[in-house]
C-alpha cells in the first residue's frame, strides 16, 4: 500500500474511532445522513460502482456523494460520510 493509501485508511479508521468516542458525534452524523439521503432507495454497492468489490449484502443510498461508499447503509447504526470525508 502506498503512503497516501495508508494515510487514507488511517484517517478513515480514526473517524470511526471519533464516532465511537465523541459524545453525540454519531447521532449528528446520522441526522445528516438521514436528511441527505431522504428519498434515495437502497442499491447494491457493487451495482452502483460497477465492480464486484463489496459483499452482496452491502448497500448504499448513493445520493450525490463524491463516492457512493459515503451512502453505505448499516441499518441505522454506523455511518460513512465523516470517515470518507477525512
Amino acid at each position: 500500500m502506498s503512503e497516501r493509501g495508508a494515510l487514507s485508511v488511517l484517517l478513515h479508521e480514526l473517524g470511526h474511532d471519533a464516532e465511537a468516542s465523541v459524545p453525540r458525534l454519531a447521532d449528528v452524523e446520522g441526522m445528516f445522513y438521514q436528511r441527505r439521503t431522504r428519498g434515495e432507495t437502497l442499491q447494491p454497492l457493487n451495482r452502483v460502482i460497477g465492480s464486484p468489490v463489496y459483499g452482496e449484502n452491502e448497500v448504499t443510498r448513493p445520493d450525490r456523494f463524491p463516492d457512493p461508499y459515503m451512502g453505505k447503509e448499516y441499518a441505522g447504526e454506523n455511518w460513512e460520510p465523516l470517515t470518507m470525508a477525512l
